[in-house]
């Protein structure tokens, strides 16, 4: 019985200094998590509508792209023709 209360108290001293080390663990994992990943997509269609809108057309696509090393938004806005003629298929290139 010696051994067991010996034991127990042990346990109970090891768990009564490790608990705060842990508690702190807790409030670190608590924070929240930085987001790694930008929706660029989104960012593309918003700047693309903005343009079409400028040009008086709408947006037929908006893809994320790289030149020179530089984020852009490759637009594809269609801008209605003049008299009931077909639209035109304008491209632009939009700085991120």
């Amino acid at each position: 019985m010696k051994k067991f209360l010996t034991c127990s108290f042990l346990i109970t001293a090891q768990l009564a200094t490790a608990l705060p080390a842990f508690a702190g663990l807790a409030t670190v994992r608590a924070v929240e998590p930085v987001a790694l990943v930008q929706p660029v997509e989104a960012d593309c269609y918003a700047l693309g509508e903005d343009k079409a809108a400028e040009l008086g057309g709408t947006l037929a696509k908006a893809n994320p792209a790289t030149e020179g090393g530089a984020p852009v938004c490759k637009v594809v806005i269609l801008v209605p023709g003049k008299d009931g003629a077909r639209p035109q298929r304008v491209e632009v290139v939009i700085p991120q």
